[in-house]
């Protein structure tokens, strides 16, 4: 239990330092207040979670260390802080935000029938119960759909965080903001209803409060006030359907307690669960799965590893993945190097909106990352480099004769 509490400590120490030196609640504030948060909850649900699992310190020692130099990119980006709003969107720009409406439309369309039925019904156990037996739930049939979901999946980020961006500008309406930031946001959360996944709602969440964050200051006043009305409502259907699915699937006794168990359980399985109980790794195997055409049950084996859990999607914290992958050293190493590049990328002046569109994916990495992160997340990285590469492409396009203002 002492060991448990020190954890928040520790990160409660982290956010009091940025605050007392920054003087402001912004992106990195809330970035370390939501890692002190999961850490606290960790101390509510120890009395359920330790029975004969031993928790030690030098492993929360070792996450806080590791997880603040993921947190640097973010704490440096002075770039992204300072020039967001001044990036040029130029019209090859605007002709993928495009494609993108026309695929979310597609998607929104094909899912339509069964996120009604889902809310209308209710039954969220036996919808969790159908997934977890591996029935296919939503519209994932022929080319022109798999495209659209594919296409919709990579560059919800990118729509997201411009979005936000044009309510920084006069000359874009409150409408057309308004629907840009609804085409980012529903697609995603109608996927979070399909597959009854509170942790994406809560994930997406936090992902929009911080990108509002992120261009709060610089926003036009009358659209401002707009936009807040807008995630309030957007904030309190998400929050009525995941008490919903928690009341469904647990009952009205366990369903404040399954909040806190599901908030409070990660950083308690990365110590007990992986820092002290793996005897080996599994190389790259977990991180590159989906390359090396492996299933999650090929990495998460207890008698290969000594783990005390089989389940692939366990909620173990980013940094428990990378542990069970490459270990303690390599975990560090990785983290400074990632730490260094991206910090280098952000800061930059010279922002553009390739470099946004990173920023975005890194923070959603890890906000999902308090909890876990999935197996196989080499493809997703490599499909975020790839949209890079093609943004800062299109960012330098110009088609004279196409317009979308």
């Amino acid at each position: 239990m002492i060991s448990t509490v020190l954890n928040f400590l520790l990160f409660g120490i982290m956010l009091l330092s940025y605050y007392f030196k920054k003087r402001r609640v912004d992106v990195p504030f809330m970035l370390i207040l939501l890692y002190a948060i999961i850490a606290l909850m960790g101390v509510f649900f120890f009395p359920d979670f330790s029975g004969n699992r031993q928790i030690e310190l030098w492993p929360f020692i070792f996450l806080t260390l590791t997880c603040y130099l993921y947190f640097n990119p973010i704490i440096k980006a002075k770039g992204v802080y300072n020039y967001s709003s001044d990036v040029k969107i130029n019209s090859g720009l605007k002709l993928m935000f495009v494609l993108y409406i026309l695929c979310a439309i597609i998607k929104i369309g094909g899912d339509f029938t069964f996120v009604k039925n889902a809310i209308v019904g209710g039954d969220w156990l036996m919808m969790k119960a159908d997934l977890y037996n591996g029935l296919s739930i939503g519209n994932r049939n022929g080319i022109i759909a798999y495209l659209a979901n594919l296409y919709v999946s990579v560059f919800m980020h990118a729509i997201l965080i411009y979005s936000m961006y044009t309510f920084t500008k006069e000359d874009i309406s409150i409408v057309k903001s308004m629907f840009l930031l609804l085409i980012a946001l529903t697609p995603y959360i109608m996927e979070c209803i399909l597959y009854v996944y509170r942790g994406g709602l809560l994930t997406i969440s936090y992902l929009t409060l911080m990108i509002f964050l992120l261009y709060y200051k610089k926003m036009v006043c009358r659209k401002r006030r707009v936009l807040i009305i807008g995630l309030s409502i957007v904030a309190s259907f998400i929050l009525v359907i995941t008490l919903a699915i928690s009341l469904s699937r647990f009952g009205e006794s366990d369903a404040g307690g399954s909040i806190v168990s599901y908030l409070g359980q990660s950083m308690l399985v990365f110590n007990a669960g992986i820092a002290t109980k793996i005897s080996s790794y599994a190389n790259g195997r977990y991180f590159f799965l989906n390359f090396l055409g492996l299933d999650k049950s090929d990495v998460w084996i207890d008698s290969r590893y000594n783990i005390s859990t089989s389940d692939g999607s366990a909620l173990n914290t980013f940094i428990g993945c990378s542990y069970v992958d490459f270990g303690p050293i390599l975990t560090i190493i990785i983290a400074i190097v990632i730490s260094c590049l991206l910090s280098q990328l952000f800061k930059r002046k010279s922002v553009v909106f390739a470099d946004l569109y990173l920023f975005a994916f890194y923070l959603d990495f890890l906000i999902l990352g308090v909890f876990h992160c999935t197996e196989g997340f080499a493809l997703r990285i490599f499909m975020a480099t790839a949209l890079y590469v093609v943004l800062r492409f299109m960012g330098r396009i110009k088609f004279n004769s196409y317009n979308f203002n």
